[in-house]
């Protein structure tokens, strides 16, 4: 929680030509600790293809540093360090139940952050916070890292609500906040996402469940009906304006990341194999503004592709492939309450895939280790699960 957004974070710590974020000296420091007081042997944690493509991404580091990037090599290899959270936390933690407590500490902490940022846009007191005073006249504090976030929390939270457990008011007021925060944000990649999570909560969710959606989704509309005329100065229009162009190809941004995938699938194409080297940046020609960019291509998939080539996005698909395939069968094999804690998990990842094909999550410094820990509980549930079976069959 050092760096709970990109606005509210510690200062970069330079050496040099090269910045690195606060919490990156933690990692390290994470890593040791698992591995020092680990539960099970590390090869029990390691899914098949992670070391591949992780070492995909070194491949593209190396021929960054052959070519002369230097720093902006590192700086575009920096996001990769964090994959091993994925390993670290099935590593540390001997089941899900011991993981309570740091959800409940995300959770705490994310929504304390977002209330400093939204009294920071609303008093003034926040300029120090930001980039500088014109950007925050103009951009939510509540999009980028902060968005996510509340994101992870509300599909989370939504997912596991019953008006049976225990705090099931504290539960509801959450997750009214939490999606709130992540509408106001008007960041589509992010309404998109939670979209279709809600959508495959309620394919997958016990009927009774459904119910609570059908209640929830009924309140939602309400909430976005009233909060239509505010005001998003980001984009100079209403909310209500804003929601219908949820999937408008025609919206200066689309057509933005639409021209930034054509010229990114012409790169890929030039460097099939083994990728361009990491530190050279995408340039493509944007019409509506009549320059040239050089800009991240907001597209998780392309980018890997470009940078780590047909072999990285083979080995990162089969990964994420490997925790989908395999956390659906637990769903379908469980019942009950560890089978609503893997279904906020899968929705979770799924809102993480979904998300990243329109904007960055994967790769983005701010926001990658909360990503690959989504993968580690998951992991953690299938290791869990896979020892109760073996402890069964001894007995």
């Amino acid at each position: 929680m050092l760096e709970p957004s990109r606005y509210l974070s510690l200062s970069n710590i330079s050496f040099g030509p090269v910045s690195v974020k606060g919490y990156e000296f933690l990692l390290p420091i994470i890593y040791f600790v698992a591995f020092k007081y680990r539960k099970r042997p590390l090869k029990e944690c390691v899914p098949f293809f992670l070391p591949l493509f992780f070492l995909s991404a070194c491949v593209s580091l190396l021929n960054g540093l052959h070519q002369g990037y230097g720093p902006a090599a590192f700086n575009y290899f920096r996001p990769y360090a964090s994959v091993w959270m994925a390993v670290a936390i099935p590593l540390f933690f001997k089941n899900s139940r011991e993981t309570e407590s740091l959800l409940r500490f995300f959770t705490f902490w994310a929504t304390f952050f977002i209330i400093v940022e939204m009294v920071a846009l609303q008093t003034g007191l926040g300029y120090s916070f930001v980039y500088s005073p014109i950007r925050a006249s103009y951009s939510s504090l509540l999009s980028d890292t902060s968005c996510s976030n509340m994101a992870f929390i509300f599909i989370y939270a939504f997912a596991m609500f019953d008006f049976g457990m225990k705090l099931a008011l504290a539960h509801l007021v959450l997750i009214g906040f939490s999606f709130i925060c992540t509408i106001m944000s008007s960041a589509r990649a992010v309404w998109l996402g939670m979209l279709v999570s809600v959508a495959g909560f309620f394919a997958m969710g016990r009927t009774r469940s459904k119910l609570y959606l059908t209640l929830f989704s009924i309140l939602g509309i309400i909430a976005l009906f009233f909060m239509g005329s505010l005001y998003i100065a980001r984009y100079d229009m209403t909310l209500a304006e804003r929601l219908p162009s949820l999937f408008s190809t025609e919206e200066g941004n689309a057509q933005w990341r639409l021209m930034a995938w054509n010229q990114t699938i012409d790169d890929i194409k030039e460097h099939l194999i083994i990728g361009w080297p990491m530190g050279n940046e995408p340039l493509f020609y944007v019409e509506s503004s009549g320059i040239f960019c050089t800009n991240a291509v907001h597209n998780e998939f392309l980018k890997i592709t470009r940078y780590l080539g047909l072999p990285g996005i083979f080995f990162f698909l089969c990964l994420i492939f490997t925790y989908l395939f395999k956390s659906l069968k637990y769903i379908i094999k469980y019942r009950g309450d560890d089978q609503r804690r893997m279904l906020a998990l899968f929705l979770c990842a799924v809102f993480i895939l979904v998300t990243s094909a329109f904007s960055q999550r994967i790769t983005s410094i701010d926001i990658c280790p909360f990503v690959w820990s989504v993968f580690g509980l998951i992991y953690l549930r299938l290791l869990e699960a896979q020892e109760n079976i073996e402890n069964r069959i001894a007995q």
